[in-house]
């Protein structure tokens, strides 16, 4: 947690306008441990939506943040932070946990991870692709947008 809040705090302080909302910081401040708790003893679906939506705003923060640093300048303890292991273990579980998610939850997931950034990072998409043979069939990778484009840079 401390890399991911790490991470966080360093691009709110150094990216113009930052990242995340408040909702989107609160996500990430929040302890999950009661959550998870209720989880193990079956699906729930208010925790477990809360679970998802923490596990997607730290997901995506750490994909952005892995543009950012090839981009800009930052101190070389924050270059190596060890973002990787999260990011992949998140990309690889994200989909299973929003697979048990019903309809209603399911949009109040997709409301909160779009209300949980300042800019426009997820379009219409509600479905993160684990591997490319999931991606849309008319996907094109130069329609991604960049961290440039997402801050308006």
């Amino acid at each position: 947690m401390d890399v991911i809040l790490t991470v966080a705090n360093y691009m709110k302080e150094n990216v113009d306008d930052g990242i995340l909302t408040d909702i989107g910081f609160k996500l990430l401040e929040n302890n999950l441990e009661s959550d998870l708790n209720i989880l193990k003893e079956g699906i729930s679906q208010k925790p477990l939506c809360r679970v998802c939506c923490h596990m997607c705003v730290v997901y995506n923060l750490l994909i952005l943040w892995g543009g950012y640093i090839t981009t800009v300048d930052v101190p070389e303890d924050l270059k190596n932070l060890e973002w990787h292991p999260i990011a992949l273990m998140l990309e690889q579980q994200l989909p299973i946990y929003l697979s048990h998610l019903n309809d209603e939850f399911a949009q109040i997931f997709h409301d909160v991870k779009v209300q949980s950034f300042k800019k426009p990072i997820f379009g219409d998409v509600h479905h993160i692709p684990t591997h490319p043979d999931d991606l849309p069939k008319d996907f094109k990778a130069e329609s991604c947008k960049t961290i440039n484009e997402i801050n308006g840079s």
